[in-house]
């Protein structure tokens, strides 16, 4: 039996109700009617109802197709998040989602898990990837760079040693994987090919290198060509810079933030973002501009 102060925000006298009522019984404002509450299986718990909805809806589906050009008509769908998602797998839907040559697949998110990506010739040309080390930044900026390549682009890798964006040497239309002295190539590549796509993987390091004069170029408002800047770095050193590469890049607000995230690390692309704990790797939040929208990176094997 409920609370009397219950029936109270009811409107229901406690001289109303029943001195007995089973499970399942209720009584229905304002004039006290008893009525019991019908079921859908004979599991009454809470997990086998929601089952038995789930098969009603199925059947509907089967038998009742939503017709061509009706699919508003269809309920929301809230799909879980995967813990891992293939760039191969969504590879058709993305295409049907891209909105131009400059659009990359980051990856799926949303309600109905769609594909989610980037058009950096309307939000670019920088796209900045920030996160803990195996948060995913690397696949990050391969699944990018792979996408990019796809679309006929030419992609110039700047990287330590020990990046695993060093494994794309060799791939059709990757110019170079080059290292962060290697300033003069860079600039023979920029001028060669103005649409050209930059990765630059731990890119808080090339602060005072070599490289850094000529891609912050590339962030100029008089910049010439259609070059392109994608960024990956630790979260923690990003937002302890002031000055350099990586300020200047999430001026644009667009980027993703990877992992587990505390209140603050939205500050890199001044957006406010819930708290969240640990997190499969890949997991992280799309800024476009500074709109957020939780998304699993698509996996693309290096």
């Amino acid at each position: 039996m409920a609370d009397p102060a219950d029936y109270a925000l009811a409107g229901i006298s406690p001289r109303q109700v029943p001195g007995d009522m089973p499970p399942g019984r209720a009584l229905v404002s304002p004039d006290a009617v008893e009525a019991q509450l019908a079921v859908l299986d004979l599991d009454t718990s809470g997990a086998g109802q929601v089952t038995a909805v789930e098969r009603v809806a199925a059947q509907v589906r089967a038998r009742v197709p939503v017709p061509h050009g009706h699919a508003g008509l269809l309920p929301m769908r809230v799909e879980p998040m995967p813990g891992r998602v293939e760039a191969v797998d969504i590879a058709a839907a993305a295409k049907a989602a891209a909105t131009g040559p400059g659009w990359a697949l980051v990856g799926v998110g949303g309600d109905e898990l769609v594909p989610l990506g980037v058009d950096l010739d309307l939000d670019g040309p920088a796209f900045v990837v920030a996160g803990q080390a195996g948060s995913g930044r690397s696949t990050t900026l391969a699944t990018m760079g792979r996408w990019l390549l796809g679309q006929g682009r030419r992609v110039v890798v700047i990287g330590h040693r020990r990046s695993p964006l060093q494994a794309l040497a060799g791939d059709p239309g990757v110019l170079a994987v080059l290292a962060p002295a290697d300033a003069a190539k860079l600039e023979q590549q920029l001028t060669a090919h103005p649409d050209l796509v930059v990765l630059a993987d731990d890119a808080e390091t090339l602060q005072d290198t070599p490289v850094e004069r000529p891609l912050a170029t590339l962030l100029r408002a008089d910049a010439t060509g259609d070059a392109l800047l994608l960024l990956a770095g630790s979260t923690a050193e990003m937002a302890g810079s002031f000055r350099g590469l990586t300020v200047e890049a999430r001026r644009g607000r667009t980027g993703l933030l990877l992992g587990a995230l505390s209140s603050v690390d939205g500050d890199l692309f001044g957006v406010r973002l819930p708290r969240s704990d640990a997190v499969p790797s890949g997991r992280g939040v799309l800024v476009r501009r500074g709109q957020v929208m939780p998304v699993q990176v698509a996996h693309t094997p290096f």
